[in-house]
């Protein structure tokens, strides 16, 4: 987080409400040039009829966005695996050569997005997305995954992408195997 005193003290012990936010920043930054001034946002994707929400939490670094996903348990106990992320993006342009790079990636498309293969889809739930990311496989085993947090990194071809690019937009997940941890799934959900 970037932080500053937003009032400094005078000599006489006043404070002193005339200086800018931004001299007070180039000035806590010469202070400190380690400070760290990352963009973030946290936000849920809610689950509905009962199911399990998603926490989104995006990170701005260096032209690229950090994410961060977690299903977030029911009051009841019961979670989901995480099969797929989809958005929109503010700017077309941000489009070009968009790849996401994590371990639980398998699959991405770009463009008028509604079905990634193999169950992962949001049909019936949402017009297509700009954008969609597949995580793990359908079922659980063997290198299938049950995905209950993961994260990946976004960039595109002109290593420009902001949390502008994001910013109110439409997500969606696509969560499957509904049930306790461990148990057998009784549910799928989009």
């Amino acid at each position: 987080m970037c932080g500053f005193r937003a009032f400094t003290q005078t000599p006489a012990g006043m404070v002193n409400e005339k200086q800018s936010a931004v001299t007070l920043l180039n000035r806590a930054l010469q202070e400190d040039p380690k400070m760290d001034c990352v963009r973030s946002i946290t936000f849920v994707i809610p689950g509905t009829d009962g199911l399990p929400g998603v926490q989104v939490t995006a990170v701005e670094i260096d032209g690229a966005i950090e994410f961060t996903l977690e299903v977030l348990p029911t009051l009841d106990g019961a979670t989901a695996d995480l099969r797929g992320l989809f958005f929109n993006l503010g700017d077309e342009a941000s489009l070009l050569g968009l790849t996401p790079t994590g371990d639980d990636v398998t699959n991405h498309a770009t463009g008028n997005v509604i079905d990634l293969g193999r169950g992962n889809n949001m049909q019936g739930s949402a017009q297509p997305y700009d954008f969609g990311v597949a995580f793990g496989g359908p079922g659980i085993g063997k290198d299938k995954g049950d995905i209950q947090t993961t994260t990946f990194t976004l960039t595109n071809d002109a290593g420009d992408l902001t949390l502008d690019d994001i910013a109110q937009v439409e997500f969606g997940t696509r969560i499957t195997s509904v049930g306790e941890l461990g148990a057998n799934a009784t549910a799928l959900a989009s």
